[in-house]
């Protein structure tokens, strides 16, 4: 598909890609109330094979939209959990001295600090910001052991089972992050 632009002289210009045979330059989004999506049922619902692109294009009414948000901030945590427990899985087997877990740690640093700059406003941040500010702080995951790498591995794989994390859950979650020897308490 091809999208395009007004310049200010009226003419139209194309981006991305050329225009297919027989398709409009230009994507009108109606304005009156009747032809939104939402007024079919089960417009905004994620179907099967549908992309996760085509799922967020769809417009929705404002019900329909609160709920389609906690379902992308549940995909996008998950997806997260999935990347940070990688790294957390290696480090509770096989971790032993720092040197030898550097590439996973970093890419744990990493994984940890993206989610918490992209998705800050995803309540399920507060508990991924504790997380990395008590690793980061002094860098002292190079002090943290095997059992202890997997005790947060339990932990943080926990939330994947949420639909809706609250923020009682996050502060659960943080106090045992803390009962497991992480220094969570100023964050």
């Amino acid at each position: 598909m091809s999208y395009s632009v007004k310049t200010g002289s009226g003419a139209q210009e194309s981006f991305l890609s050329g225009p297919k045979k027989n398709e409009s330059l230009v994507r009108s989004h109606p304005t009156d109330i009747s032809s939104y999506a939402y007024e079919k049922k089960g417009a905004c619902e994620f179907e099967d094979g549908e992309s996760v692109g085509d799922f967020l294009l769809k417009v929705c009414s404002p019900e329909q939209e609160q709920k389609r948000t906690a379902k992308g901030e549940t995909i996008i945590r998950n997806l997260y959990i999935n990347r940070i427990s990688k790294s957390l899985s290696w480090l509770a087997e096989n971790h032993e001295n720092y040197m030898d877990s550097l590439a996973h740690i970093t890419r744990l640093l990493e994984d940890l600090s993206e989610y918490k700059d992209k998705y800050f406003n995803h309540v399920f941040a507060s508990y991924v910001f504790g997380l990395y500010s008590s690793l980061a702080f002094e860098n002292y995951w190079k002090e943290v052991s095997k059992e202890q790498y997997g005790q947060i591995y339990r932990l943080i794989s926990s939330f994947g089972g949420y639909k809706n994390v609250r923020y009682e859950d996050v502060d659960k979650g943080l106090k045992k992050l803390e009962s497991a020897g992480l220094d969570v308490t100023p964050f």
